[in-house]
């Protein structure tokens, strides 16, 4: 999974997006592969602490399994879209709070 700072929705409409995403350390991860987003196991849930390379779960696709592995050490600030889910390339799965 690659992973790319987009804007976030900040708390007031006035701050400077870019300013919230450097300050709260966020990261997006998004999808690389068309398929249907999936988990091995347990879901991730938010406020879950993970671990750099952890299997955050999969997308399916036809003939293929695609694991969807945590890019560093941080918390699950919010999941974007639910296991389950038809996900095409660039679709924000999970925005991630980097911890260092």
């Amino acid at each position: 999974m690659r992973i790319s700072e987009q804007q976030i929705k900040p708390e007031e409409e006035n701050e400077d997006v870019s300013q919230v995403i450097e300050e709260n350390n966020l990261y997006e991860i998004q999808s690389d592969k068309v398929g249907l987003l999936e988990f091995d196991g347990v879901g991730i849930k938010q406020g879950d602490k993970i671990k750099k390379n952890d299997i955050l779960g999969y997308v399916a696709g036809i003939g293929s399994k695609d694991y969807i592995k945590s890019p560093c050490n941080g918390k699950i600030v919010s999941i974007e879209t639910p296991y389950g889910t038809i996900v095409d390339y660039g679709k924000v799965l999970f925005v991630v709070e980097v911890e260092e």
